[in-house]
């Protein structure tokens, strides 16, 4: 097999062996609730926790890093977010219960 055919065919099951995109795994949802910075998870934290309006759901980002330092206070900060919601439990620290992993396309401060 000629060396430009191998790497074409490599090419081919490289390309669809990858994932679908982040936006087709999860719902779109918007959610009103509360925001808080429990800090970084490699001190022992669970980075932002994000509450729904009655705090029986939690929620953990998955991109934390994209959240402004400005919620970085340790207050609950009462938020409107639009974000994907992927209904899978993850453990994003030492804590007995999951959270619910999430993906934020927009916060905004209530």
């Amino acid at each position: 097999m000629k060396p430009i055919y191998l790497l074409l065919l490599l090419l081919i099951i490289g390309l669809s062996a990858c994932s679908k995109d982040d936006e087709q795994d999860g719902d779109l949802q918007t959610l009103q609730g509360t925001i808080v910075w429990t800090g970084p998870i490699a001190t022992d934290g669970c980075g932002f926790i994000l509450y729904n309006s009655d705090g029986s759901e939690r929620h953990s980002p998955t991109n934390d890093s994209n959240i402004p330092d400005s919620y970085k206070t340790g207050d609950n900060i009462p938020v409107t977010v639009k974000m994907i919601n992927y209904k899978k439990p993850v453990l994003p620290c030492i804590n007995i219960n999951s959270f619910n992993q999430v993906k934020i396309i927009e916060i905004k401060r209530r």
